[in-house]
């Protein structure tokens, strides 16, 4: 749960600003898009049909960037998770870059959900709202009765001479 949590806070709080032409400055989260000889170029490296790499920006020159890569987004809407291997990729790869931006929205949208499904379990739990819980036996008669079986439930049993 907490995984999922805290998944949904980072895919939820941060969105892409559009393709720019100059990189992001040293140790900023965003993405270089790669352009049709990049792909030919970083294919062997990356993956075939590679749009876009996301990571950290370690550096950047005229030559081109070295990249902290966190995941690959391919041309077909795939992607995949890298632990911080650093890639230099050339100048003539990239098509652009897109900065990595905290979305104000999206945060008290996701915020505000989080804290609506907390409220709902606690307080849905402590008062009750799902129902009787079904662990919990018949409590107003708790035997059948039948085939001479007599109940003495709130009575005291007396013996007839």
């Amino acid at each position: 749960m907490l995984c999922a949590v805290t998944f949904a806070l980072q895919w939820g709080c941060y969105t892409y600003l559009p393709v720019q032409s100059a990189p992001p400055p040293p140790q900023q989260r965003g993405a270089v898009v790669l352009n049709d000889q990049g792909r030919l170029v970083l294919g062997e490296r990356l993956g075939a049909l590679i749009d876009r790499v996301e990571g950290t920006f370690v550096s950047h020159d005229s030559t081109g960037v070295v990249l902290e890569v966190s995941g690959t987004k391919d041309l077909r809407g795939g992607s995949s998770l890298w632990s911080g291997e650093r890639v230099e990729i050339p100048a003539s790869a990239i098509l652009g870059y897109r900065e990595r931006q905290l979305s104000k929205t999206r945060s008290f949208l996701l915020g505000g959900a989080v804290t609506a499904l907390i409220a709902v379990a606690t307080f849905g739990l402590s008062l009750d709202l799902f129902g009787d819980d079904p662990s919990e036996g018949d409590t107003v008669n708790p035997r059948p009765i039948g085939d001479g079986e007599l109940s003495f439930r709130g009575r005291v049993p007396v013996t007839l001479p």
